[in-house]
């Protein structure tokens, strides 16, 4: 669930930020969430970092914890750029069983 998309992502971010978003695309998700974790310790406003903690815990399997990083993604959205927030929108319906509204939110992706 969620999967990995990467966009939005603007420079500056922490070294550890990066490198859990290196572990995010090479798939190894359970290697991301504590590199998150670190990056939010540095940052606890980086949307981007609690977004791609969302997806990781969705594809581990973890829907309580996906779902509580979305909340906290959704609480700092103003710091998401690009189409980072509809994909926000989207895994936080899909995680919720809101099919239609991630239908919704994906199809406004692709506008």
């Amino acid at each position: 669930m969620g999967g990995h998309n990467h966009v939005g992502v603007t420079g500056g971010h922490s070294y550890l930020g990066t490198a859990a978003l290196d572990f995010n695309l090479a798939w190894r998700d359970r290697e991301a969430i504590p590199a998150y974790w670190e990056a939010l310790k540095l940052d606890p406003d980086f949307a981007l970092a609690w977004l791609e903690l969302g997806m990781s815990y969705g594809n581990v399997g973890k829907p309580d914890s996906a779902l509580f990083a979305y909340r906290e993604a959704k609480k700092r959205s103003n710091r998401l750029v690009g189409p980072s927030r509809i994909i926000l929108d989207a895994s936080f319906a899909e995680m919720s069983g809101d099919l239609a509204g991630a239908l919704r939110a994906y199809d406004h992706l692709l506008e």
